[in-house]
């Protein structure tokens, strides 16, 4: 019986936050998933490609810090280029990286889920048009891999093979 309990509230929790949350972008493009190796460094988020793609919150939330990336000499060293962070219900927190140079609306401090927070950019280390989304649980102190907590994505296109290559031991 203790277990039945257990489970359901575990279920009900978990869809609660993955129902909560919308894609950020229209057009989903995805260039790097959360583990992945990249740069020699695990990926702590998720990475997305296009062009003039606006953003949008992951779900409503308060803004708790912005950078413009060249803005000032005392610039915090990221690769981000302009981001920026919002927090949300049950501790968690959005970070949108590589925004468009001087997108961000850093006067507006409350956002609802139709609000533009920003444009995809190519500051920071980005060489194209892209977005970085991270997702942290403040009160864990922990990342969270954003693709279990934003809808299910689904792919009807068939697998292109670019390149082959045969390798002898």
């Amino acid at each position: 019986m203790k277990i039945k309990i257990f489970i359901g509230i575990i279920l009900s929790f978990g869809f609660s936050i993955v129902s909560g949350f919308q894609w950020p972008v229209s057009d989903v493009v995805l260039t790097s998933v959360f583990g992945e190796n990249k740069y020699n460094q695990f990926v702590n988020g998720v990475e997305f490609e296009g062009e003039n793609q606006d953003v949008y919150p992951i779900d409503s939330g308060e803004l708790v810090f912005y950078s413009r990336h060249g803005a000032s000499p005392l610039d915090l060293p990221s690769g981000l280029g302009d981001y920026v962070v919002y927090q949300h219900n049950n501790g968690i927190r959005s970070l949108y990286g590589h925004l468009k140079g001087n997108s961000i609306n850093s006067k507006k401090n409350n956002v609802s889920k139709t609000d533009t927070i920003g444009s995809m950019g190519t500051t920071g280390s980005a060489v194209s048009p892209m977005l970085f989304l991270q997702v942290i649980d403040t009160e864990f102190e922990k990342y969270i891999n954003p693709l279990l907590s934003l809808p299910l994505l689904t792919d009807n296109s068939s697998p292109l093979i670019q390149e082959v290559y045969i390798l002898k031991d």
